[in-house]
């Protein structure tokens, strides 16, 4: 019997869910391996009954899809199955999107499901000054290269179809070096494509994020989201997971307080108040963390002011981000850049 690994509702373990699967099996066939020999070495079912609903661990999952990649003498493993999964790699997490007014409410509806349905990494939309930016955080060690290439082959499918097909990506980017020529990649993905950056994501025009979602039906968008909810709420995610989700959401905006993250939640301040202390969580050390988070992602930007950096964290005053910083790190911004994003040799 194929053995099924599935997140308990208990565990911090780090997990997917069952729609990144989608045709592994397939591929996995195609190049001549055995899908149940890696389901066995791995402890992870490449063909569950109830995609949606199903968590599974990430950290094998990630293991097993660079074993493939190494032993089918397929560098590009990731890039394929993301691109024949398309939409269906995010499920109903597409159809809500579809259902939004435009493509960045789309592109925020998505990130704030995606992170709340899969606990193995974040994803956040920031703002460069050369356009929109997602900026993926992985919380699973160890090699990500194919899973990381998975993430940006979907991407690659998913913004035609919310922004039209005369959408196209402004620029990839990746944590590690290339596998294949660089002619590979600009091909596949029909943008320059730039390799051991310090986080990986995807640029974006800012006129494909402006453009109107034709046949948006709010209604549908209203069901799939109470269908979303359901499956977080289900899995037992943390109200700190949803919480931080939200957070990197709204400080750009300046308006991340507890009485909007309660509006989120259809709540009251002081219920919200209730559900953080019961878990132990005090909202400001949330916030906190994200902007240690978030500012380290911001200075590694050689575009961005030190003041510019301030307001995307939500701060009035450059000074305050200053002392917080330091406090962190125990060095100002300025110092902070200077030292860790020098320029590579070429």
């Amino acid at each position: 019997m194929t053995p099924v690994s599935v997140v308990p509702r208990s565990t911090s373990e780090p997990y997917l869910r069952g729609w990144v699967v989608a045709t592994f099996a397939d591929l996995i066939e195609e190049l001549g391996g055995d899908p149940q020999d890696y389901e066995r070495r791995f402890h992870v079912s490449l063909r569950l009954t109830d995609q949606g609903k199903e968590a599974i661990p990430a950290a094998p999952l990630l293991r097993l899809m660079e074993a493939v990649a190494e032993e089918l003498s397929c560098p590009d493993f990731g890039i394929r199955v993301g691109l024949a999964q398309g939409q269906d790699s995010i499920g109903p997490v597409m159809v809500a999107a579809l259902n939004c007014a435009n493509v960045r409410d789309a592109y925020a509806s998505a990130i704030r499901y995606l992170n709340g349905l899969f606990s193995a990494f974040d994803i956040a939309l920031v703002d460069t000054a050369g356009g929109p930016r997602t900026v993926y955080t992985l919380k699973v060690p160890g090699e990500s290269r194919q899973f990381q290439q998975w993430s940006l082959a979907v991407t690659t499918k998913i913004l035609p179809i919310l922004a039209g097909p005369s959408a196209r990506l402004r620029g990839v980017y990746f944590s590690h070096a290339p596998l294949l020529d660089q002619e590979y990649y600009d091909e596949v993905f029909g943008c320059p494509v730039r390799f051991a950056e310090a986080a990986y994501g995807v640029d974006y025009f800012a006129a494909d994020m402006e453009r109107s979602i034709p046949r948006n039906n709010p209604e549908i968008r209203a069901i799939i989201s109470d269908y979303l909810d359901g499956i977080i709420a289900s899995a037992g995610l943390s109200l700190e997971h949803q919480i931080l989700g939200l957070v990197r959401e709204l400080l750009p905006t300046g308006g991340c307080t507890l009485e909007v993250i309660a509006d989120h939640h259809f709540v009251s301040v002081r219920t919200m108040q209730r559900r953080l202390a019961a878990q132990g969580l005090i909202f400001e050390r949330l916030v906190d963390d994200v902007r240690r988070e978030q500012a380290l992602n911001y200075l590694r930007d050689p575009a961005r002011s030190i003041s510019e950096v301030a307001g995307l964290l939500g701060y009035v005053e450059q000074s305050s981000f200053s002392h917080a910083f330091r406090r962190w790190s125990g060095t100002s911004p300025r110092s902070w850049r200077a030292e860790n994003c020098r320029p590579r040799e070429a």
